[in-house]
C-alpha cells in the first residue's frame, strides 16, 4: 500500500513537474515572440518611419529655401531689377534636391507596403499615394517658375498672373505636406503604441513566469526574472520618451538618455532606443532652428528689418479673411517717401538705404503692437490694421506723416511721404479692390501736392 502511494505521488510529482516544464517552456517561447514582435515594431520605426520623418523635413525645409528664392525674384521683379543672377541654377539644383528626396520617400514607402505588417500597409501606401501626389504638384510649381525666370518677357514687365499661380500652387503644395509630415507621425505613434501595448504583454507574462520560478524554489529563476525586470523597466521608460516626444512634439534633450550596460535582447532594444532618441533629438533640435532661421530669411526684408512682399502677399488676404469671419474692421496704409530718386542721386545708395531704414523706424514707432508694416517695393511701404475703423486709420497715417517730416535725418535733413487710406468693405468688397482703393489715395496724395493723406 505504501508503496503504491509512493508511485502515486511520484506520478503526480512527475506529471505536475512535467505539466510545469511544459507551462515554462510555453511561456518562454511566448516571450520570445514578443520580443521579436517588439525588435519587429521597432526596426520598422528606425528603418522605415525615422528615414521618413528625416525625409519629409528636408522636403519642408528645401522648400523653404525655394521660398526664399522665389522672395528675390519677387523682390528683383518689383524693383525692376532685373539684371544679374537670378540664381536660376539653385532653383533647379533645389528642384532635382525635392525630387531626390520624393523619389527616395517613395522608395521608403513602397518597401513598408511591401514588407509592413497590419495596419502598416495601409498606412505606407497612403504616404507613397501622397508623395507621387507632392512629386507631381512640385513638378508644376518648378516648370512654372523655371517658365517665369526663362520667360522672354520677365525683363520688361513682371508676370503677375504667373506669379500668382505660383504661389497658389505652393500653398497646395504645403497644406499637402502637411498632410505626409501628419500621416508619418500617424504611423510612428501607432508603431509605439502597439511596441508598449507587447510590452506591457511581455511584463506580464515574464511576472507570471517569475512567481512559477519562485513556486519551484529556483533561485536562478528569481535572479532572471530580476534581471529581465530591470530591463523592462528601462525599455518602458524608453517607450514612454518616444511616445511622449511623437506626441508632444518637442525635443528630448540627451541628457535625459542612458544607455544600459546589458548584451541581452532587451538591453540590445533599450540602448537602440536610446540612440533613437537621441537622433530624433538632434534632428528635431536642427530642424527648428534651421525651420526658424529660413522663416526670417523668408519673411524679413534684409534692409529695413520690416516684413517683406512674399509675407504681405500672404498677410493681407488671411487678414482679409479674419475680417469676413468675424466681422471685424480693417484698414490699410499705403505710403511711399516723395521724391527718394533725388536722394539716390544726390547722396548716393548708401545715404538712400539709411534713409529707408530710418523711415521704417519713424513709423515703427509710431504704429501700434497689433500693426504690421510690410516694405512691399522699393520706397513704398503697407501698413495693415486689424480692428481699425478708417477714422482711426486716418489719424494713424496722419501721426506717420507728421513723425517722419518731423525727424531730422542724416545728410537729407528732411523727408516728407505721400499716404493712401482705405478699409475693408465687407463681404462686397474684394482682397484686389481693397489694395487698389489704397493704392489710388496714395497717387491723389501725389497728384494733390505730396506730404498729405488722403482716405478712399
Amino acid at each position: 500500500m505504501l508503496g503504491k502511494i509512493r508511485w502515486t505521488i511520484a506520478m503526480k510529482v512527475g506529471s505536475t513537474i512535467a505539466m510545469l516544464i511544459i507551462f515554462i517552456l510555453g511561456l518562454l517561447i511566448h516571450s520570445i515572440f514578443a520580443i521579436g514582435d517588439i525588435q519587429s515594431d521597432l526596426q520598422e520605426i528606425a528603418d522605415l518611419d525615422v528615414p521618413l520623418t528625416i525625409i519629409s523635413n528636408e522636403i519642408e525645409i528645401t522648400q523653404l529655401e525655394l521660398h526664399i528664392e522665389m522672395d528675390k525674384i519677387l523682390r528683383k521683379s518689383s524693383l525692376k531689377i532685373v539684371s544679374g543672377d537670378l540664381n536660376q541654377t539653385r532653383i533647379e539644383g533645389l528642384g532635382r534636391k525635392v525630387f531626390k528626396l520624393m523619389d527616395k520617400g517613395i522608395s521608403f514607402a513602397e518597401k513598408g507596403v511591401k514588407t509592413g505588417k497590419g495596419g502598416s500597409v495601409e498606412s505606407f501606401y497612403r504616404i507613397s499615394n501622397t508623395l507621387y501626389e507632392l512629386k507631381e504638384e512640385f513638378s508644376t510649381i518648378h516648370e512654372a517658375l523655371i517658365q517665369l525666370i526663362k520667360g522672354p518677357s520677365f525683363e520688361k514687365h513682371f508676370n503677375a498672373e504667373l506669379v500668382s499661380s505660383i504661389l497658389k500652387k505652393d500653398e497646395q503644395f504645403d497644406k499637402k505636406a502637411i498632410s505626409l509630415i501628419k500621416a508619418i507621425e500617424a504611423l510612428t505613434v501607432r508603431k509605439a503604441h502597439l511596441a508598449v501595448k507587447h510590452q506591457q504583454m511581455f511584463k506580464v507574462v515574464n511576472i507570471s513566469l517569475g512567481i512559477i520560478g519562485v513556486s519551484l524554489g529556483i533561485l536562478l529563476g528569481t535572479l532572471i526574472v530580476a534581471g529581465i525586470k530591470a530591463n523592462i523597466l528601462r525599455l518602458s521608460k524608453r517607450m514612454e520618451e518616444v511616445t511622449s516626444a511623437i506626441i508632444e512634439n518637442r525635443q528630448i534633450p540627451p541628457e535625459e538618455v542612458r544607455y544600459t550596460n546589458s548584451s541581452d535582447e532587451l538591453g540590445m532594444l533599450s540602448n537602440g532606443l536610446s540612440r533613437l532618441i537621441d537622433s530624433l533629438s538632434a534632428d528635431m533640435s536642427k530642424r527648428d532652428k534651421l525651420s526658424k532661421r529660413l522663416y526670417e530669411l523668408a519673411t524679413i526684408d534684409h534692409l529695413t528689418k520690416s516684413f517683406n512682399r512674399f509675407k504681405w502677399d500672404k498677410d493681407y488676404r488671411s487678414e482679409i479673411e479674419r475680417s469676413k469671419r468675424t466681422s471685424s474692421y480693417l484698414s490699410l496704409i499705403f505710403f511711399d517717401i516723395d521724391h527718394f530718386k533725388r536722394v539716390n542721386d544726390t547722396f548716393g545708395h548708401d545715404v538712400g538705404d539709411t534713409t529707408l531704414i530710418d523711415v521704417v523706424r519713424v513709423a515703427s514707432d509710431v504704429i501700434r503692437n497689433v500693426d504690421s508694416l510690410y516694405r512691399i517695393g522699393g520706397e513704398e511701404f503697407a501698413v495693415l490694421l486689424p480692428d481699425t475703423k478708417i477714422d482711426d486709420g486716418v489719424v494713424l497715417a496722419e501721426r506717420i506723416r507728421v513723425a517722419v517730416e518731423s525727424h531730422e535725418f542724416d545728410k537729407i535733413s528732411k523727408l516728407t511721404i505721400s499716404i493712401g487710406v482705405t478699409w475693408f468693405q465687407g463681404e462686397s468688397d474684394s482682397a484686389e479692390q481693397f489694395v487698389k482703393r489704397a493704392d489710388q489715395g496714395l497717387y491723389k496724395s501725389k497728384e494733390n501736392g505730396r506730404n498729405n493723406v488722403t482716405s478712399v
